[in-house]
């Protein structure tokens, strides 16, 4: 399954990220997906052909894990419309209030590089 996992819009806490300056290397490195960012506890599947899209969302395929219940479940509600989000985890490096990265609405600063 296909899904956008970041773009440039106002996120609901005020800021947005640059999808230019987001570093995927090492998330690339181990692409493994957990659910509700849960770091502790086993991935839930694998992400595979992450795309910087040209309208400046980040795009990954989700290989939901089809020995694991929670899994399954995730990928079903998903595969249903129950569920039809998802979020990356990020270590903020860099923010700006620049007027050139800020968009109407913003809050809060862009992060500018991340990672």
């Amino acid at each position: 399954m296909r899904f956008t996992i970041s773009d440039e819009r106002v996120n609901r806490y005020g800021y947005r990220i640059l999808s230019a300056g987001m570093n995927t290397a090492s998330f690339e490195k181990n692409p493994v997906i957990f659910y509700n960012h849960d770091t502790y506890s086993l991935p839930i599947g694998k992400g595979t052909d992450l795309r910087h899209e040209p309208d400046g969302s980040i795009t990954l395929d989700i290989d939901f894990d089809q020995e694991d219940a929670q899994a399954i479940a995730v990928q079903k509600k998903a595969e249903r419309g129950f569920l039809n989000a998802c979020s990356v985890g990020i270590d903020v490096l860099e923010t700006s209030t620049d007027a050139s990265v800020v968009l109407a609405g913003q809050t809060r600063p862009t992060v500018t590089r991340s990672e």
